[in-house]
């Protein structure tokens, strides 16, 4: 199994782009804080990149902002690739397979999107406390 979920802070706005076959994509970077901190130190966090397609990318262009704390659902994927010096590269990244609002209220009486069974799918993603 494949599933990863983890609860951050957005570092930057998401920025909504299309594929060359006109596909929503979004990219953007998760800080997430790791759960100790050594004495005397302050608290460490990972920097993780996630990437979300088609509907889920327009919504969480549309909703989500920088420092907004949100879960991420989904899946763990490995690129490789080759830099300019010919230098082989890897990256790690989340590809989300589903988005929602923490707190349904104001999402919900901004957009109708509670509606049936999308209810439990819309509630896994955003953890804001920001009202819409």
């Amino acid at each position: 199994m494949n599933k990863v979920i983890l609860m951050g802070r957005l570092t930057a706005n998401p920025e909504l782009k299309h594929t060359q076959s006109n596909l929503p994509v979004v990219n953007f970077t998760l800080a997430v804080n790791r759960p100790y901190v050594k004495q005397g130190q302050e608290r460490q966090a990972d920097f993780i990149d996630i990437v979300c397609w088609r509907s889920t990318a327009e919504f969480v262009a549309r909703y989500f902002t920088k420092g907004q704390q949100v879960a991420v659902c989904g899946s763990l994927q490995v690129r490789n690739w080759q830099d300019q010096q010919g230098n082989k590269r890897r990256s790690y990244e989340v590809c989300r397979f589903q988005a929602g609002q923490w707190d349904l209220r104001p999402l919900c009486r901004r957009t109708g999107a509670c509606r049936g069974s999308r209810r439990s799918v819309v509630a896994c993603l955003q953890l804001s406390r920001r009202r819409f």
